[in-house]
């Protein structure tokens, strides 16, 4: 039996934490370790954990003497598992009882798995933001799938250049994958602050492949305060689709992936990554956030206005695909 890390990154997030913390201490598989890693809570997230942890001596908490922010947080909590697989479970989240059993039935097939989750939403989540989460898919409807099965590297990699940065694999909370990862493909990129996640699983999947289990194994809690609902009021997804364009054409991390990439595959994701950071332009006229952003972006990408298509050109495709989206919703 291998062991598994839960770790659970935390920053004020004690309306839920109880719930979260129990559904970690109720695996029916035997060997797991809960690393909590708090990022200086303002609240009393720290008397929710001690209370847990004076019960259960699974529980190992670390506080960092700073705030590391979001992805700095996961990774910090990376480097304190002792465990051979890495499973993360949000402070809002929670598992089913047997979620970890049934992943690590299969540890032998992939060195990432991932499962089904369900969304819950909280009484002040709008219709609009429900409807985009429900909308949102996952390998068994990406792949049509109706028992546990192992996607090659190169599905994923097809299935990339189709969704673009659309997180068809799931959030962390879905997601359990080997240790040993870290040291040949890295940590979480603090340069993504949308789809962190997604990033990495792309950048182990398309080297490893993955195995998926069409089944509801985690619960992922949307509420008004999230940070997802927060980064769509700056339009982060547009700054975080750009980078991770850029990166699957560029960054050398890359490599395998671009072995499945045909010339007009290519084509297709600098076509994508101009339009993006276009309309972001376009947005951010008016906008300091947004005109930060695009500063940013070009700051830990110094190389990208190089890569882009001419302004003109990425004009016009622009109105053509804002011509399209107003027919599309008429």
């Amino acid at each position: 039996m291998s062991k598994v890390s839960i770790c659970i990154p935390v920053y004020n997030g004690s309306a839920y934490l109880d719930t979260c913390i129990e559904s970690a201490i109720k695996q029916t598989y035997s060997d797991f370790e809960i690393i909590i890693v708090d990022d200086q809570s303002t609240d009393n997230s720290l008397s929710v954990i001690k209370k847990w942890q004076e019960k259960y001596d699974k529980i190992r908490l670390y506080i960092n003497e700073k705030n590391q922010g979001l992805t700095g947080n996961w990774n910090t909590c990376m480097n304190h598992a002792s465990g051979e697989w890495i499973k993360f479970l949000f402070q809002d989240d929670y598992l089913k009882e047997d979620c970890l059993e049934k992943m690590m039935q299969h540890s032998e097939q992939a060195p990432i798995i991932s499962c089904d989750r369900t969304f819950i939403f909280e009484k002040e989540v709008e219709e609009l933001t429900k409807e985009q989460y429900n909308k949102l898919s996952s390998p068994t409807t990406e792949f049509h799938l109706d028992l546990p099965k192992f996607i090659s590297a190169e599905e994923i990699c097809r299935k990339v250049i189709q969704r673009n940065s659309s997180n068809f694999i799931g959030e962390p909370p879905s997601v359990l994958f080997r240790k040993d990862l870290v040291n040949s493909i890295g940590k979480f990129d603090n340069d993504y602050k949308q789809i962190c996640d997604l990033e990495y699983w792309i950048r182990i999947s398309s080297q490893t492949g993955l195995f998926h289990i069409p089944e509801t194994l985690a619960f992922f809690r949307v509420h008004g305060a999230s940070t997802s609902n927060e980064n769509k009021k700056t339009r982060t997804e547009l700054g975080d689709g750009t980078l991770f364009m850029y990166d699957l054409i560029y960054n050398d991390r890359y490599h395998s992936f671009r072995t499945h990439l045909q010339t007009w595959n290519e084509l297709k994701l600098k076509v994508i990554m101009s339009i993006r950071l276009f309309e972001l332009k376009t947005l951010g006229r008016d906008n300091a956030s947004i005109q930060s952003l695009i500063k940013n972006i070009h700051s830990i990408r110094p190389n990208l206005n190089n890569k882009l298509l001419p302004d003109a050109l990425s004009f016009v495709i622009f109105q053509f695909i804002h011509l399209k989206r107003m027919l599309l919703n008429r």
